[in-house]
């Protein structure tokens, strides 16, 4: 499997939420809302994806956002 990281798109959303909300107790539980709200104010919000579908994504915040 080969896969790139690109900016998230409107249409990764959901798929990125379910992919957080598959991964509790781990990581922080979030609402499909705030998965919009990154989208729109993380300075790097990607996701790992081949020709199929995201398999993973990272986002990071800076202080100013916080």
């Amino acid at each position: 499997m080969s896969l790139v990281l690109r900016d998230v798109r409107e249409d990764d959303l959901d798929v990125v939420h379910s992919l957080n909300q598959g991964a509790l107790p781990a990581v922080g539980d979030v609402r499909r809302e705030d998965i919009q709200w990154f989208a729109r104010v993380a300075p790097y919000f990607r996701v790992a994806a081949d020709s199929n579908r995201v398999h993973g994504f990272l986002i990071a915040l800076t202080p100013e956002v916080c």
